[in-house]
């Protein structure tokens, strides 16, 4: 946080009145501090707020960018623990390799797009605010359970305003759907996408509608499919292989059934 000293500092003067000043300063958007604090240091040494509108975490071979609209640094640097401080306000897209996220203060981010996994700690600082519309995940580490990756109904009740969800490694379990079904998502769902589902047991398509006819848009995207088994067993590979063809079956079938309700749905509003 930059600081400097006020004391004899000239009262600011401004064209406009007091109240709507006052205004002014209650209503700023992040975006409209940038502007005022290229105008005047009088407004940073009112609000003593850093922002950064886009934050990206790029692989060490990528250039850097340091700027208040847009800011791009390596998982390596260490100037990137010092951002925890800074108010991070529409978007956070890591594409560098797995390292240490700051544990953010201030963070009210619209779109989360991860790579790979993240902790709980920091998944839970990231969406905190309940202001991510668009999430775009390989899967989150941790929580309750330190040692498991966590399931999805966790990491979707932490974005109840979020429009699409995109979870490319998606851990379920046998409560997943019910503990869905009796959750509240504040948003209807125009993208929803569950990518290698582990625990297909655990799937019961009659639970899953009952969410998905709760939470999604007529013409939503809705994509489930399985985590496949690795066919390279020397001595059961062609029955590995039959197992992943019926879950490949199953995959369509289920897709199939959920676009036919989707198209009944319509019909019906």
């Amino acid at each position: 946080m930059l600081t400097f000293n006020t004391n004899g500092m000239i009262l600011q003067r401004f064209a406009f009145k007091s109240p709507i000043m006052d205004y002014i300063f209650k209503n700023a958007k992040p975006e409209h501090l940038i502007k005022l604090y290229e105008c005047s240091k009088y407004f940073y040494a009112k609000f003593r707020l850093n922002i950064i509108r886009h934050l990206q975490i790029v692989p060490d071979n990528e250039a850097e960018i340091f700027d208040p609209t847009s800011t791009s640094i390596c998982i390596s640097n260490p100037a990137l623990q010092k951002l925890q401080d800074f108010w991070i306000t529409d978007s956070v897209i890591h594409r560098g390799p797995i390292g240490m996220f700051p544990l953010f203060s201030h963070c009210t981010i619209k779109k989360l797009e991860l790579l790979d996994y993240i902790l709980w700690e920091e998944f839970a600082c990231l969406t905190k605010a309940g202001t991510i519309e668009d999430l775009k995940i390989k899967g989150v580490y941790g929580g309750e359970t330190l040692y498991m990756y966590t399931s999805i109904e966790k990491i979707i009740a932490c974005v109840p305003n979020a429009t699409s969800i995109e979870i490319s490694e998606s851990f379920i379990t046998s409560t997943t759907w019910n503990t869905l079904i009796s959750s509240n998502h504040n948003v209807k769902l125009s993208n929803f996408v569950l990518q290698n589902i582990t625990h297909f047991r655990h799937l019961n398509p009659v639970l899953i509608w009952a969410y998905l006819n709760n939470v999604v848009d007529l013409h939503c995207n809705v994509r489930l499919d399985f985590k496949l088994f690795p066919e390279e067993n020397f001595f059961y590979a062609e029955e590995v292989r039959e197992l992943n063809e019926s879950l490949k079956r199953l995959e369509f079938s289920i897709s199939e059934t959920i676009e036919l309700l989707l198209q009944e749905k319509e019909y019906r509003s």
